[in-house]
């Protein structure tokens, strides 16, 4: 959708000098950001750092430019992120995989650093994970207990985890995989996975991650993976202080 409209751009300017774009969403900064940055790359040959320092320069009026606090460019993780994608798509003449994006084999969710709880309520906070792939559900990790150290929790390892409403093997993905980290407080005495509801729980974490440029990274053991900061995250927690690395 973003190369489209990019695309359409393009050829509507070239098509007449006196042809204008106006570009909106319901806020005006976010989504029309990366649309509009996507257009500067394409159309201008901007870079993607170039294309979003020079949407927020347009657009902000007596804030910093460039801090985070204020700014009135595209601040969403996931949003810079695809920006940053777009670009490498032209630069790498990888445009064919925006119709026909790589398929990618998940095979575990791993959630490190997470929020830290006090140890008068151990047990009591459970995160769980919804994924989505083309905005179509995939499946919803069963909550478990948020650690009390600072630990790493498994959400999900495909080959021996079992999934609210059905058991996966291997999850194929190809495209725009979007990830919905939950918490859930339980009550004392309650099961743990009791009740584990998104219109009930606090949400953690979102993040957007294209399969096209997953599994830039290693892990321990050598195997594929992508692995994204906490600045690379959208978070939404307040109940529960987060690290700086989760």
């Amino acid at each position: 959708m973003l190369h489209n409209l990019a695309m359409s751009a393009h050829r509507f300017l070239q098509s007449d000098d006196r042809n204008v774009i106006a570009m909106h969403c319901k806020g005006g900064k976010g989504r029309t950001g990366t649309a509009v940055c996507a257009h500067l790359v394409q159309h201008w040959k901007l870079s993607a750092a170039q294309a979003l320092l020079a949407y927020e320069n347009a657009r902000t009026t007596g804030w910093s430019v460039g801090s985070s606090e204020g700014s009135q460019g595209v601040t969403g993780a996931s949003q810079i992120r695809y920006v940053h994608y777009y670009e490498r798509i032209l630069r790498e003449g990888r445009e064919r995989e925006l119709d026909s994006p790589p398929t990618r084999k998940l095979t575990a969710i791993r959630l490190e650093h997470p929020p830290v709880v006090p140890a008068s309520e151990a047990g009591q906070w459970l995160v769980w994970c919804k994924a989505e792939c083309n905005y179509r559900e995939l499946f919803r990790t069963v909550a478990q207990p948020l650690p009390v150290d600072d630990a790493k929790v498994l959400l999900a390892e495909f080959q021996r985890s079992t999934f609210v409403g059905t058991t996966h093997r291997v999850v194929e993905v190809a495209g725009d995989m979007f990830f919905s980290f939950f918490l859930h407080r339980a009550k004392r005495g309650t099961a743990a996975t009791a009740a584990a509801s998104e219109e009930t729980d606090e949400l953690l974490a979102e993040v957007w991650i294209h399969t096209s440029f997953a599994g830039d990274n290693a892990d321990a053991s050598g195997a594929a993976c992508t692995t994204l900061q906490r600045h690379e995250l959208e978070v939404k927690l307040k109940s529960l202080p987060i690290p700086d690395d989760v």
